[in-house]
């Protein structure tokens, strides 16, 4: 009770708290400090009231040391940590993405970059999807700069282009299958282009990809999935440079 009496009267002792008062404070021992007023309608107290006040303050200090005494040794310094508003979101998407780590990271005949990688990217793309030629664009760029790193295309949606690439991959070469979705990502075929498109593990693995891609949350290709995090929409190098460093 003595701490909450005291701490208006430790706002008003200070000259800020005094320019902004606006009516006569009353001393503990009865008197009245009187309150100047000044031309912007506030009110400054007199010398002679805030040197009363200052008595006052300093008759209750010695009175209850006690006071003072929690702030030399910190006892009366805030002990919460911040409020984290998104505390639950992050660890609800980080255990996720530790579920699905192994899924995002499988090596497949649709990546590319280092064979034995020390970081992975997975891209969710679809077609047609301009933004998701310069996404990949982008990626491959990286992959000559940054030793170690791989990139893994997974499908955002079961689509025919997407069925018919994952049937073509393990038949044509790197740079052959490169070329061609490159072309899928401007001009996406609406049915299948091979025969194994069809395919129950074709199927299977393109649909796998696509809950995969709703289960993270995401809503936008091209995506980016990197290590504890995950990018909506086409990013810079320089922004995933920079996240892979960290």
């Amino acid at each position: 009770m003595i701490r909450a009496a005291l701490l208006p009267l430790l706002l008003l002792s200070s000259p800020l708290a005094a320019q902004d008062s606006s009516a006569p404070l009353s001393a503990a021992s009865g008197g009245m400090a009187t309150a100047t007023a000044t031309s912007d309608g506030g009110s400054v107290l007199s010398p002679e009231a805030r040197k009363l006040l200052g008595a006052e303050i300093r008759a209750v200090l010695m009175a209850h040391p006690e006071l003072v005494a929690g702030l030399a040794d910190g006892a009366m310094a805030p002990t919460d940590a911040p409020l984290d508003l998104y505390k639950d979101d992050r660890e609800q998407d980080l255990s996720v993405l530790d579920r699905a780590r192994a899924a995002l990271t499988a090596i497949t005949p649709e990546g590319f970059g280092a064979r034995r990688p020390r970081q992975t990217i997975t891209l969710f793309v679809t077609y047609p999807c301009p933004d998701c030629a310069m996404a990949e664009r982008g990626l491959r760029t990286l992959v000559a700069e940054v030793p170690g790193l791989r990139v893994e295309i997974r499908a955002a949606e079961n689509t025919p282009a997407a069925r018919s690439l994952r049937a073509l991959a393990r038949e044509m070469t790197p740079e052959a299958f490169a070329a061609l979705r490159m072309s899928f990502y401007t001009d996406a075929p609406e049915e299948e282009t091979d025969d194994k498109a069809e395919d129950i593990g074709v199927l299977a693995s393109v649909q796998e990809d696509a809950v995969l891609f709703h289960k993270l949350g995401l809503d936008l290709a091209p995506s980016y999935v990197l290590p504890g995090m995950m990018l909506r929409g086409e990013m810079p190098t320089i922004v995933l440079r920079r996240y892979l460093d960290k």
